[in-house]
C-alpha cells in the first residue's frame, strides 16, 4: 500500500505526471481522442478554475507533438494512429493577472509572443508590431519551417476579462485589445490544423473571437461532460494505478471504513454535471488535496464535527464572484433566463455578464435532475454541486454583506438606533421584539440580487433555479454581518458532531443559537437545533444557551416566526441542562420523538413538567 501513487498537486505538466513513478494520471485520453475525431477542428471549452484544464491543455500539447512514449499505460497509446502525427505546437497562456488597463495588457501579450518566438529562434518581429500581427507573423513561421499546419492551444484565454469585471472604465478598452489579439488567430484559419480554447467563462460567445463562429463550443455536450473532473467510476477503480486503493488506504487514517469515506467525498466534493444527461463528476482539485492531507496518518486532519475540508475558496472562484456582487454591474435574473438551457445560450454583455450564467461557468451552480416529469421530459434545475461549494458561497455572501451593510444600513441616522434595539433585544432573548427588530434590518438592506418586480411586470419564475435570495444562507449571512457590526462574538458554520450550526454568538454571559428556515417553519428550526444536540457544542462554557429558531419568507423577504427553547445552564456533575428560571418553551416537549428526547438529555424536572 505505501507504494500507491498520488494525484498530482499543482503540477499541471501531463510529460512530468506520466513520467513520474509518484503522481497518478486519471486517463482521460478516450474523451480526448473522442474529441480530436469530431467533425470540429476549431473547438472551445468552460469550465471552472482548477478543473484541470491547463493539464487537459498539456496532454494535448504532447499529443499534437507526437510524444507517444509519454502515453504509454493510457488508452490513446494502444488505441490510436500515431503514423506522422507531428505538428508544430503554439501553447498560449493568457494568465495576464494583475493588468487593469490596455495598454498593460497589450504589452503583457507582446513579452509573451516574443517568449515564445525566441524558443523558436524566430525573429522577425519588428519593434512597432501589435500583438495581433506578431501572432500572425509567429503562425506563418512555425507553418514555414515545419511544412506542416499549426496546433494552437489557449489556455486561460478570459483571464484579462475575469480580472477586470469590477473595473467598467476600463474593460471596454481591453476587450478591444483582445478582439484584435483573437481576430488575428481566426483570420489564419489556413494555417492551423487544430485550435483548443480553454477558460472559465463563454465570453468567446459574445463577439470576442470575432463572432466566435469559427468556435465549435463543447461547454455543454454529452461527450465532453467528463472531459475534465473525475467521475464516480474512476473513483471506484479497483486497480493499483486507480484511485480505489487510495482512498481505502485514507480511510484507514482515520479509522473509517471506505464506503463512509466514499459518502463524505460525494457529499462535498461531487455533482458537477456539464451536460444535460451528462456524467457528474467530482473537483479534482479538491479530491487531490483533500485525499494528500489524508495521504498518511501524520497529515490526517481533525475533521469537525466529521466533514471534510473546504478549497474552493483556493480556486480564486469565490474573489471572482465577490469582485463582481461588489461592483453590480451584472444583469439581474429573470424569469425568462433562469432555466438550464436557456442559461447555457445564453448571449450577454461581457461588461454586464449575466449573473445566473456566470455563476454556472464559474461552479457555483450547476445542473440537478429535479426528477420530476412534464410531458414525459426530466425537469433540470440549476443549484449548488455539492456542501463545499455551498458552505463556500455563505461565506462569500458574508463577506460581501458585511460591507455592504456598512456602506448601507450603518449609513443612516436611525442606523445606531436599529443596532442598539436589535443588541438589547438579543441579549434579552424577546421574541418579539428580534421579530420586529430583524424584519426592520432586512428592509433597510438592498436586495441587490434581485431587484423588486417592476409594476405590471410578470412575476418571477422561481421553479427553474433557486434566486441567492431564496436561500437560507443570505438571511443567515444577514445576520451574522448585523452581530458583526454590533461587536458581538459570533460563528457562522460552526460545525458539530451532527451538523452545522447557522449561527452562534456569545455576549452578556450567554449563548444565543439560531436556526434558519426558508418558507417552513421556525418550529422545524427549533427541532433541528435540539435533536441534532447542538447545545451539547456549549455545555461547557458554563454559560446559560437559548435557542432561537426563524422562519423566513423569501417572497416578502421578511422574517414570519420567531421562536425559542430556553435550555438554562448545563449541570456537568448530573449531565443534564438546569432551568433557572424554568422558561415554558414554544415548541412542547410532548411534540419530540422518545428518540430525539434521549438526545437532548433534558433532566426529569422538565420533562415531567411539560
Amino acid at each position: 500500500m505505501n507504494s500507491l501513487k498520488t494525484l498530482p498537486l499543482d503540477i499541471d505538466s501531463f510529460t512530468k505526471v506520466q513520467t513520474s513513478s509518484q503522481y497518478l494520471y486519471v486517463d482521460k485520453t478516450r474523451q480526448i481522442a473522442n474529441m480530436i475525431e469530431g467533425e470540429a477542428t476549431q473547438v472551445f471549452l468552460a469550465r471552472p478554475r482548477r478543473f484541470g484544464k491547463t493539464l487537459l491543455v498539456s496532454t494535448l500539447e504532447a499529443l499534437w507533438k507526437g510524444n507517444r512514449n509519454v502515453f504509454e499505460g493510457t488508452w490513446i497509446h494502444k488505441n490510436w494512429d500515431w503514423n506522422d502525427l507531428s505538428y508544430p505546437v503554439l501553447r498560449i497562456n493568457m494568465a495576464l493577472r494583475g493588468r487593469h488597463e490596455a495598454d498593460l495588457v497589450h504589452g503583457a501579450l507582446r513579452r509573451r509572443l516574443r517568449l515564445l518566438a525566441g524558443q523558436r529562434a524566430t525573429t522577425l518581429f519588428d519593434l512597432d508590431m501589435f500583438a495581433d500581427e506578431m501572432l500572425t507573423v509567429l503562425l506563418m513561421d512555425m507553418a514555414n519551417r515545419s511544412g506542416r499546419e499549426v496546433v494552437v492551444l489557449i489556455d486561460e484565454y478570459d483571464t484579462p476579462i475575469t480580472e477586470n469585471l469590477d473595473r467598467p472604465d476600463t474593460i471596454g478598452s481591453i476587450l478591444d485589445v483582445l478582439r484584435t489579439f483573437y481576430g488575428a488567430l481566426k483570420d489564419s484559419v489556413e494555417l492551423t490544423r487544430f485550435v483548443f480554447v480553454t477558460g472559465i467563462t463563454r465570453f468567446a460567445r459574445v463577439g470576442l473571437f470575432s463572432g466566435a463562429n469559427h468556435l465549435h463550443d463543447l461547454s455543454y455536450y454529452v461527450d465532453t461532460s467528463d472531459l475534465v473532473g473525475f467521475s464516480q467510476e474512476e473513483l471506484d477503480d479497483p486497480d493499483d494505478s486507480g484511485l480505489g486503493p487510495l482512498i481505502t488506504r485514507c480511510a484507514s487514517h482515520l479509522g473509517w471504513d471506505a464506503n463512509s469515506l466514499y459518502d463524505m467525498l460525494e457529499a462535498h466534493y461531487h455533482g458537477y454535471v456539464f451536460a444535460k444527461g451528462g456524467t457528474p463528476v467530482y473537483n479534482p482539485f479538491s479530491l487531490a488535496k483533500c485525499l494528500y492531507d489524508l495521504g498518511t496518518p501524520e497529515r490526517v486532519l481533525s475533521l469537525p464535527g466529521g466533514h471534510l475540508p473546504n478549497y474552493w475558496a483556493e480556486s480564486g472562484s469565490s474573489g471572482l464572484l465577490l469582485r463582481l456582487l461588489e461592483s453590480g454591474d451584472y444583469a439581474p435574473d429573470t424569469s425568462e433566463h433562469d432555466h438550464p438551457d436557456t442559461v447555457e445560450r445564453i448571449t450577454y454583455d461581457v461588461t454586464r455578464p449575466h449573473l445566473a450564467a456566470l455563476l454556472y461557468q464559474t461552479g457555483y451552480l450547476t445542473r440537478v435532475n429535479g426528477a420530476v416529469q412534464r410531458n414525459g421530459q426530466e425537469e433540470w434545475t440549476l443549484d449548488f454541486p455539492n456542501l463545499e461549494v455551498e458552505q463556500t458561497f455563505k461565506e462569500v455572501l458574508v463577506s460581501w454583506r458585511r460591507r455592504q451593510l456598512r456602506q448601507n444600513v450603518t449609513s443612516g441616522p436611525a442606523s445606531s438606533d436599529l443596532a442598539h434595539a436589535m443588541y438589547e433585544a438579543l441579549s434579552r432573548h424577546a421574541v418579539a421584539d428580534i421579530h420586529a427588530t430583524f424584519n426592520t434590518y432586512l428592509s433597510a438592506s438592498h436586495h441587490y440580487l434581485h431587484p423588486p418586480p417592476q409594476p405590471g411586470s410578470p412575476a418571477p419564475n422561481r421553479g427553474a433555479w433557486k434566486n441567492v435570495l431564496d436561500y437560507e444562507v443570505h438571511y443567515q449571512a444577514l445576520l451574522y454581518a448585523a452581530c458583526a457590526l454590533m461587536g458581538l462574538q459570533v460563528y457562522g458554520e460552526l460545525p458539530t458532531v451532527a451538523g452545522r450550526i447557522d449561527l452562534a454568538t456569545v455576549f452578556n454571559n450567554s449563548v444565543v443559537i439560531v436556526e434558519i428556515k426558508a418558507n417552513q417553519s421556525a418550529e422545524v428550526a427549533v427541532r433541528q437545533a435540539l435533536t441534532d444536540n447542538y447545545p451539547a457544542h456549549f455545555a461547557a462554557s458554563g454559560y446559560p444557551v437559548v435557542v432561537l429558531g426563524m422562519n423566513i419568507n423569501t417572497h416578502t423577504r421578511s422574517l414570519t416566526e420567531c421562536v425559542k427553547w430556553e435550555l438554562g445552564y448545563y449541570h456537568s456533575r448530573k449531565g443534564q441542562w438546569q432551568h433557572e428560571p424554568f422558561a415554558i418553551p414554544l415548541l412542547q416537549l410532548a411534540e419530540l420523538s422518545a428518540l430525539e428526547r434521549q438526545s437532548l438529555t433534558l433532566n426529569e424536572g422538565l420533562a415531567s413538567s411539560v
